[in-house]
């Protein structure tokens, strides 16, 4: 077992048999932030029980992993890396498609649920919600106390928003 420091200064346990049981994207993931944090190859291959080539090779062909789901990714402008004027993120469009599930057009649910369904941190998920609040898509009917999930509904232009994604076009 190897710690390593990821995302602060507090080392993170990485084991050839953990990085074994993580699914193929998040290996490349793994591989690509111990990278990105400076670790040498031979660190890295001893940390996640790969060889230097193999290391290597994850390097070389990043990103190996491509979504298969195109909401994972947003329509950007190329100098930013932001949502194009009038778009929403990938992020946003996911939580939107939370909706789609709804008859009614409302949800039931607290922001941890959100984040869980739509394969995003709760950080995320925030912002997604806060996002389409100001695009006026969603309302907020009842904020989450403790124990009580929110109540959001979504609005003609969140309904106009989703119908468009659903139809394959993707731009929200």
């Amino acid at each position: 077992m190897t710690s390593i420091s990821l995302f602060s200064t507090t080392p993170t346990s990485v084991s050839p048999e953990m990085f074994e049981g993580l699914p193929a994207h998040s290996q490349t993931e793994l591989v690509l932030l111990l990278s990105e944090r400076r670790a040498t190859v031979a660190s890295i291959g001893k940390a996640v029980g790969l060889t230097a080539g193999d290391v290597v090779a994850i390097r070389a062909h990043k990103p190996l992993y491509r979504p298969p789901n195109p909401d994972f990714v947003a329509s950007v402008d190329d100098a930013g890396g932001r949502p194009k004027k009038g778009q929403i993120s990938g992020p946003a469009r996911r939580v939107l498609r939370l909706f789609a599930t709804s008859e009614d057009g409302m949800l039931q649910i607290d922001r941890d649920t959100i984040a869980h369904r739509a394969d995003l941190s709760v950080g995320a998920a925030k912002a997604a919600l806060d996002q389409l609040r100001e695009k006026e898509m969603i309302v907020l009917n009842r904020k989450g106390k403790a124990g009580s999930p929110a109540i959001w509904a979504l609005v003609d232009t969140g309904r106009e928003a989703l119908a468009r994604i659903l139809d394959g076009d993707g731009h929200a």
